[in-house]
């Protein structure tokens, strides 16, 4: 897995940059309509774009094609039978039902379409498929990312029941793991683990190399000079003009890449088109467009690596216990760790500090946590205070691992988070519990998380509610604070032989505290409500906004509405039910 860094060869975007967009088209026409909607609201400010749809529909979309009149833009509608006349090929398909012939009609059609953007010497072609609706901000992105073919993601339902997945791939016909001389990859679950961990790097924000790609992808003019097209390799079986595409290109010498900022919306299936309206109110966010019941749609889309696994299970036909052959050595362990009820859960709390001083509740935070934890690993992000003082001072008698940094990581979380994991594992850890300075869970907690555990031997991983608290009594809860509206993991049993996994992404910020494949061991979400009290304090808020605006002071890492909310005089606030 591969993330991509620099720019590629591609043509510079720093001129003006003159695109063609083109797609063949045959479409239903309730679909067809929301996708030319869709490319009306393209953002072609300072690019100069002109469209080319080759027709190939019926009449009713045919009319609606030909009618498509966008604002200062050329649009052009050639019909396929022009095309084609010389084809000896059937005069329409429908749907997603291919066979070889009409496999040759889309290849035919595509490559009219790149031979058309050669010779009108376009400096780039935008292929997009009619089914997809984009984010306005979509080609501008792609330009942004300045590489020689770039697709624009979209996640898709395959199978009806399935979970979603890229339209891009890493190796072969849709291979979603790479370095195939890996001796690992011969087991099922290894190779299960490293899927996951490429769909997860694609739910992150960034440009992404990889081994396969289409239906949204823009294209250098370098790319259709050098004679890249869709035309079918005759010793290649690979199924799909987009295949044949991506292996000439990477044999000319370009790379595949994709950016993963603004995911396409796909009307993959009829039933999918009511979903536009939400897509699209929602911010063009793909992820708040789940086919859930609204009280469930906290959910979030990009945590549901667990239904993934079990999907992937159940489509391999491996007939095992999810949880308990997931890696070498994950049931012999489990089956040790699995111990009577009677006996006390060992719980090891685990954190990072920097400065912690001036934090009014840190050492309320200490004092309650002493109630019921029975070690403590704590990384000390080059404090210059005497934060490790009031350490060991308020958990006196613990067990106590302090790990001091002579320089601080807190610009790059996931150094930081991965270092703190790996202390911790360190000391053999039974449940581990990561908390930061200012989280206080609500005082039943400490009464009972004890017999929780004890009477649980089957689950691995908790997940609890995380609220804002704006004061000793109050949280908030609006469109941007609203974590309390869905769990996050805070409490995990170690597992000897299980293959942690942490996100090797640098480019946000912040990142999760644990490793992001504990998802896929058995969870259960918590009534038990932790309170964030970092916001809890004017002064301390201001502080935060000021040092987000130094890190962050463009929004590229966060949201800069949130940096910006964080100084409201009047937030919605509710009161927090002690």
């Amino acid at each position: 897995m591969r993330i991509a860094g620099g720019t590629g060869k591609g043509t510079s975007v720093k001129a003006s940059p003159r695109v063609l967009i083109g797609s063949p088209i045959k479409q239903k026409p309730e679909i067809l309509k929301e996708f030319l909607v869709s490319l009306t609201e393209l953002d072609l400010t300072d690019i100069t774009a002109d469209f080319l749809f080759v027709d190939d529909n019926d009449e009713e979309s045919s009319a609606i094609l030909n009618a498509f009149s966008p604002d200062n833009a050329k649009a052009t509608v050639v019909n396929s039978s022009a095309v084609l006349e010389h084809l000896q090929l059937p005069a329409s398909y429908s749907g997603h039902n291919w066979n070889k012939t009409l496999l040759e009609r889309v290849t035919k059609l595509k490559n009219y379409i790149i031979g058309r953007a050669v010779a009108e010497e376009y400096t780039h072609l935008f292929f997009v498929d009619s089914d997809l609706i984009l984010h306005p901000k979509t080609l501008k992105q792609l330009l942004l990312a300045d590489k020689d073919i770039v697709a624009n993601i979209f996640w898709t339902r395959w199978q009806k029941d399935g979970m979603y997945l890229p339209q891009v791939w890493l190796l072969d016909c849709y291979t979603l793991y790479d370095d195939p001389s890996d001796p690992r990859l011969e087991s099922s679950s290894y190779r299960l683990v490293k899927e996951m961990e490429f769909v997860s790097m694609l739910k992150k924000n960034g440009v992404y190399r990889v081994g396969g790609l289409g239906a949204c992808t823009l294209i250098s003019r370098a790319v259709l000079e050098a004679g890249v097209n869709f035309d079918p390799i005759y010793n290649v079986s690979f199924w799909g003009e987009d295949r044949a595409f991506c292996i000439r290109a990477v044999v000319a010498g370009f790379e595949l890449f994709v950016d993963t900022t603004h995911p396409a919306y796909h009307i993959y299936r009829d039933n999918l088109l009511s979903g536009v309206a939400d897509f699209k109110k929602n911010g063009f966010d793909f992820t708040q467009t789940e086919e859930l019941p609204p009280k469930d749609r906290y959910v979030k889309w990009k945590h549901d690596t667990e239904n993934f696994m079990k999907q992937y299970l159940y489509k391999k036909k491996i007939k095992i216990k999810f949880r308990s052959k997931f890696t070498p050595y994950f049931a012999r362990e489990l089956k040790k760790r699995n111990r009577r009820l009677d006996e006390s859960p060992k719980i090891t709390l685990s954190m990072v500090v920097g400065n912690e001083s001036k934090n009014d509740y840190f050492r309320k935070m200490l004092e309650d946590c002493r109630r019921y934890i029975d070690a403590a690993v704590i990384i000390d992000d080059a404090s210059t205070d005497d934060t490790a003082k009031v350490c060991a001072e308020c958990l006196k008698g613990i067990p106590l691992k302090i790990v001091r940094l002579n320089e601080s990581l807190f610009a790059e979380e996931h150094k930081l988070r991965k270092l703190q994991w790996k202390e911790t594992v360190e000391t053999n850890p039974d449940w581990i519990l990561s908390l930061d300075a200012d989280e206080i869970f609500e005082k039943r907690f400490g009464d009972e998380i004890k017999k929780l555990l004890a009477g649980d031997n089957k689950t691995d991983v908790y997940r609890f509610r995380l609220y804002d608290m704006w004061d000793e009594k109050h949280y908030r809860e609006d469109s941007l604070w609203n974590a309390h509206m869905r769990y996050t993991i805070f409490l995990a049993r170690y597992i000897p032989g299980f293959e942690y996994a942490f996100s090797e992404d640098n480019k946000n910020h912040h990142c999760e505290r644990f490793p992001w494949n504990l998802e896929c061991l058995t969870t259960k979400d918590s009534d038990f409500r932790l309170k964030h009290m970092g916001w809890a304090n004017e002064a301390r808020r201001k502080e935060k906004y000021e040092r987000y605006m130094t890190i962050d002071r463009y929004g590229a890492y966060g949201n800069l509405e949130q940096y910006s909310s964080i100084l409201d005089k009047n937030p919605n606030l509710i009161e927090f039910p002690d």
